[in-house]
């Protein structure tokens, strides 16, 4: 029993020299290149040692004493005699097991220098990275952020910011699951700053759309929804639009949607009422010698609308001819302050001069903004009516015709009254 205790001692004291002798065996080697190797071995080996001294020894020997030690690997030692000696010259020991690397732990932010590797992660940049061409790790980047997250197949996928300045496309995730895109790094360092975001111009009205997808992580990213150009649901911007998905994280996450399309158009009003039908009292006189003044035409009433009147004809009189009046309104008309009459004639061989016709009513008021909020749907943003808009305006009556001039003692003709202005269009719907 004694030579074959001294003969696992000797066995254990040759495993111990070469494995803290740097210059015997490759067992140092592996301890000097990684970190936690021999803690790892230890608690792998440690069991072997008890079972494999319990069986040659007994339970009451050499383990109950605490000297046990192990057979290296899976070399026997086999023990020889020679005469009188009481010393069995043991094996070598077994070779050393590979060491296994220690995963890095906690979030990205926490240890990144530690995550930044090939093998838990691909590199994008768009500053040295080229799709065509990269594979995706730090030395050869992919130019894009859609090609990392294609290649990705279950790593992170890490994005730099640098000269190029933002990525200009659009992030799509459907149906999808354990995903992960981090910002944050200088694209000529790789080094991570907890500040730095990484900006994502969108293509379309929508900066990043997730759909029936789990576990996304997103960090340090600035997204940028482009303008809405479309109708319908496509009328508004998005930062972002998830649905149907669950364990999605935004983490120092700035999202940022562009301008809203137009709203489609309410329904028009309706056409305003046209002017009266001049009748008898608006024309104007015959040249008569039975009176010496007859008055022109004119219109005893504004329209039924209201705001709108037929300019009076000139005057006929043996003196001189006049003018007719210019149609009313002369405002919230275009062109506004329109002096539409028609002049008095200059001889005596002339006619009056016509009135001309008057300016158009200017649009009612835009109707103002809705008063309540619109809602949002599995589709998109329902936006909300705005309020009606206003009435138009009714359109400038006609100038009146001017008078005819005498050519003795008799009066002129008078001139005609002007047309009645035309109503306003109703209110169109908000």
């Amino acid at each position: 029993m004694r030579r074959k205790r001294l003969t696992a001692l000797r066995a254990y004291q040759e495993l111990s020299s070469r494995f803290h002798n740097k210059g015997r065996g490759d067992v140092a080697d592996n301890v000097l290149r990684r970190s936690g190797w021999v803690i790892i071995a230890a608690l792998v080996i440690a069991p072997v040692f008890v079972a494999a001294c319990t069986e040659r020894f007994g339970a009451n020997d050499c383990n109950s004493a605490g000297s046990c030690v192990a057979d290296g690997g899976d070399a026997s030692a086999a023990g020889s005699t020679d005469g009188d000696s009481s010393e069995g010259a043991g094996a070598a020991s077994g070779a050393g097991g590979e060491g296994v690397a220690t995963p890095c732990a906690g979030e990205v932010a926490d240890n990144a220098a530690c995550w930044t590797n090939d093998d838990d992660g691909v590199f994008v940049s768009n500053v040295a990275g080229d799709d065509a061409s990269g594979d995706g790790t730090k030395e050869a980047p992919f130019a894009s952020i859609s090609k990392g997250l294609s290649a990705a197949a279950g790593k992170k996928v890490f994005v730099c910011s640098g000269a190029a300045g933002d990525y200009v496309e659009t992030l799509s995730f459907g149906g999808v699951e354990h995903v992960a895109v981090y910002g944050g790094f200088d694209c000529e360092t790789w080094g991570y700053v907890k500040t730095r975001y990484v900006a994502i111009k969108s293509t379309t009205n929508i900066g990043i759309e997730i759909h029936e997808s789990n576990d996304v992580i997103l960090e340090n990213l600035r997204i940028i929804a482009g303008d809405a150009i479309g109708s319908a649901y496509d009328a508004s911007s998005y930062g972002a639009f998830v649905t149907d998905s669950r364990d999605i994280v935004l983490r120092r996450v700035a999202l940022a949607a562009g301008d809203g399309a137009a709203g489609a158009e309410g329904a028009r009003g309706l056409p305003g009422a046209d002017g009266a039908v001049p009748g008898s009292a608006q024309n104007g006189s015959t040249r008569s010698c039975k009176a010496q003044h007859f008055a022109g035409g004119a219109w005893p009433l504004e329209s039924v609308c209201g705001g709108t009147r037929g300019g009076d004809g000139g005057d006929g009189s043996p003196s001189a001819a006049s003018s007719g009046e210019p149609g009313m309104p002369m405002t919230n008309v275009t062109p506004a302050n329109q002096v539409n009459r028609g002049s008095g004639a200059l001889d005596s061989s002339e006619a009056g001069g016509d009135g001309r016709a008057g300016s158009r009513g200017e649009d009612g008021d835009v109707g103002a903004a809705a008063l309540v909020r619109g809602y949002f749907r599995r589709l998109g943003y329902v936006a909300a009516d705005g309020m009606n808009g206003a009435d138009g305006f009714p359109g400038q009556g006609g100038g009146g015709g001017g008078s005819a001039r005498s050519a003795g003692t008799c009066p002129g003709r008078s001139g005609a009254a002007g047309g009645m202005g035309g109503c306003g269009g109703g209110a169109g719907a908000g």
